[in-house]
Order: structure tokens, then C-alpha cells, then sequence
């Protein structure tokens, strides 16, 4: 199925000269001579890329934008204009614009900038993907039990994801600290972003029998072990000395 790009631009000679260069590589295009019509067209066809001017008369580039991106964040955006500034592209770029192209703009940086922006675009959903079947695979989705206690351990886990507070994990190996780590991070603020994993590391001269752990570098949680053979969560209000 051949991409579809969505291209926004009020001057109507120019929208068709770019859709026919779009065209002959290889995409389908949908084209809008309006800031509506196009977010119109975006909610009914969902294209893979956007292309908008920047002065469309009814709404401008940036309103555009910040439309797609609420409705569909995975989605790129280029942001094209005859009245391009530093400013303006500098303002683009940080509203999560693809690329900021300054007319007139050559045919194939614009066929090469469609191909990066799909690119990236297919390598974000083979994430999500992958992430989705990591959480499967591990058992953080739907995790139940029949166990009171596993239970309110799973509650304050859920609980404790919301907070910004630095979490430690201890149990013996085996016990299921990772699992549990992911289950709070799949639960936090900051689900979107990659999971960080972490190490044990352990005073050295102390008898295996009586572990002394100390913090190791991890982004989102600290875990250590304990001989008990039981997991447990506890909060730290501030961060673990180094």
C-alpha cells in the first residue's frame, strides 16, 4: 500500500505542482487548499504525513500542527513557507515539526524529507509494537493474583508509579523485582519513554548470607536484594546518596 500524505497549501498552482512531484514517487496524496479542509481530511483519512503551509488564510501552519500532533503524535509534520525566519523554524521545530522547508524548495529534498519523516515514522510503531510484546511477555499486563498479600504489594506498586519519588525494589533473585519494576513504570508518567534496566551491586567482603547492597545507576528505580525471600516496594523521599 503506497504511503499517504496529506498536503496543505492555499496557493493552488503550486499545491498541484507538489502533488504531481509526490505522486510520480510513489505517494498518494491528498490535497487541501485550507486549514479545515485539511484537518477535514486528516480525521477521515488518517494519512501517514503532513504537509502544510504555514499562511493558509483561515488557519495558519502551527494551529496545524499542534492539531495533529494532540490527535495523532506519532504522525510527522512538514511545515513549508515562502515567508520562512529562523524564528519561525526554531518555533516549528520545538512544536515537534518533522522539518521546516523554505519555498521554493527542491523536488527531491522534498521526496527525501517524505521518505526520513516515514521512516521514522514506521520505526516508532515497530517500538510501540515491540514494547507492547516486551510487557506481554514479562507479565506486567493484566498481572492478578489470588495472594492478599501479592496483592496489596501490586496496589502499592500501582500507587507508588504516580509519585516522583526515587523507588527501591528488594527481594531475593528470582523473587520478581523486574517484573514488578516494569509494572510500576508501565503504570508512572513516564510509560511512553524506554524502560531503563538496572544492576544489583553488592559490598564487597560481606558473606553472601548477609547481602549489603549498595545503589547502582538506574534511571527510574533502585533495587537491591534481601534474604527473606519476599519482594517489597518502599518510597524514598530523597535521592540515595552515592
Amino acid at each position: 500500500m503506497k504511503p499517504r500524505i496529506l498536503l496543505i497549501d492555499d496557493d493552488a498552482s503550486l499545491r498541484r505542482v507538489t502533488e504531481y512531484n509526490l505522486s510520480s514517487a510513489g505517494f498518494t496524496v491528498l490535497g487541501a487548499a485550507s486549514g479545515k479542509e485539511g484537518l477535514a481530511l486528516f480525521r477521515k483519512h488518517d494519512p501517514d504525513l503532513v504537509i502544510t503551509d504555514v499562511q493558509l488564510g483561515d488557519l495558519n501552519g502551527l494551529q496545524i500542527l499542534a492539531a495533529v500532533k494532540n490527535e495523532s503524535p506519532i504522525t510527522p509534520v512538514l511545515v513549508i513557507t515562502a515567508f520562512g525566519s529562523i524564528e519561525l523554524a526554531v518555533t516549528a521545530m520545538q512544536e515537534g515539526a518533522f522539518t521546516f522547508l523554505a519555498k521554493p524548495f527542491d523536488r527531491e529534498a522534498l521526496r527525501l524529507f517524505c521518505r526520513k519523516a516515514l521512516e521514522m515514522r514506521e520505526l516508532h510503531e515497530q517500538k510501540q509494537q515491540l514494547s507492547g510484546e516486551v510487557n506481554r511477555l514479562t507479565g506486567t499486563e493484566g498481572m492478578e493474583t489470588a495472594n492478599s498479600a501479592m496483592a496489596e504489594l501490586l496496589d502499592t506498586a500501582r500507587r507508588a508509579a504516580n509519585s516522583e519519588a526515587t523507588i527501591l525494589i528488594a527481594g531475593e533473585s528470582g523473587t520478581g523485582k523486574e517484573v514488578l519494576a516494569r509494572l510500576i513504570h508501565q503504570h508512572s508518567p513516564r510509560a511512553q519513554r524506554a524502560h531503563g534496566g538496572g544492576e544489583l551491586c553488592r559490598h564487597p567482603g560481606k558473606p553472601s548470607g548477609k547481602r549489603t547492597l549498595r545503589p547502582c545507576q538506574r534511571r527510574l528505580h533502585r533495587r537491591g536484594e534481601q534474604p527473606q525471600g519476599e519482594v517489597s516496594v518502599r518510597r524514598r523521599r530523597h535521592p540515595v546518596s552515592r
